[in-house]
């Protein structure tokens, strides 16, 4: 027997890991290059690098997705031991169903239950913008 045949899944962990120190040590060279390029050129080797792995992210985002529907289904929900990893499957995440408390409780016979709020969306721009604190940092980044 193999030692593929033996534990397929540490193979395939092996081969996620060496994809990932091949990915990271690029990315390394790319920006050692980089420092050596006009800031022109290094704008765009970024912005390239950007896209390539925003693109990257979105494909190993849908695998994970979908491997961990596929070992939900498998093991259950519950605390599960499989080698030195610990798989945990909760229950979906309950949400309050406004709609239906609001018809069974109105605010009209329940003052109470409710409270005045800010309606932002009614305040004119103008105004409102007297009121806008700046954020923090950097805001969306996107390079397409």
């Amino acid at each position: 027997m193999t030692q593929q045949n033996i534990n397929p899944a540490s193979n395939l962990l092996n081969e996620i890991d060496q994809e990932l120190a091949a990915n990271a040590s690029n990315v390394m060279a790319a920006a050692a290059v980089a420092s050596h390029q006009s800031k022109d050129e290094q704008i765009h080797l970024l912005a390239v690098l950007v896209v390539d792995h925003d693109e990257q992210a979105k494909q190993h985002a849908k695998a994970a997705k979908e491997a961990k529907e596929k070992l939900a289904q498998l093991v259950g929900h519950g605390k599960h031991e499989s080698g030195n990893l610990t798989i945990s499957v909760a229950n979906a995440a309950s949400r309050f169903n406004k709609t239906a408390f609001e018809e069974q409780y109105p605010s009209e016979v329940n003052p109470g239950l409710y409270a005045i709020t800010l309606d932002t969306s009614a305040i004119p721009p103008k105004l409102k913008n007297q009121f806008m604190v700046p954020g923090e940092g950097f805001g969306t980044i996107t390079v397409k």
